[in-house]
């Protein structure tokens, strides 16, 4: 099935890799403008040059840590400079700790927490 995204910009975090990636660069070749987000730089900058070749529209990358509420708002700031708008949110960004309960301290919780549930917030709250 072919769905058009043209005239569409997604932020996706967790954008650099894995499922992100994959996320980013089929929105790329479905034509939208791209944003993708991560922590780190290189893996960034190679990404940004994969989905550029895969689609034809914006491509923009930004460095930031989603648990981080600085680094949200640096993130979207950025991209609105660069797209101008954002259609589409993506939260992919985390990781899966497992492990028995009773050693999920308040501190592991907390990161999970900030990274998967509260960065989503925070970014669908500056995009609404």
């Amino acid at each position: 099935m072919d769905i058009s995204l043209a005239g569409r910009a997604a932020i996706i975090t967790g954008g650099s890799k894995g499922i992100g990636l994959g996320i980013a660069l089929r929105f790329a070749q479905s034509g939208a403008d791209v944003a993708i987000v991560a922590r780190g730089r290189d893996a960034l900058t190679q990404a940004q040059k994969q989905i550029s070749v895969a689609g034809g529209g914006r491509v923009v990358a930004a460095v930031a840590d989603v648990a981080n509420a600085g680094d949200i708002q640096h993130a979207y700031d950025k991209v609105m400079a660069e797209l101008g708008r954002i259609d589409i949110v993506v939260n992919n960004a985390g990781t899966s700790r497992a492990g028995p309960f009773e050693r999920l301290t308040d501190e592991i919780m907390q990161q999970d927490l900030d990274q998967k549930f509260f960065a989503a917030l925070r970014l669908t709250r500056l995009v609404s």
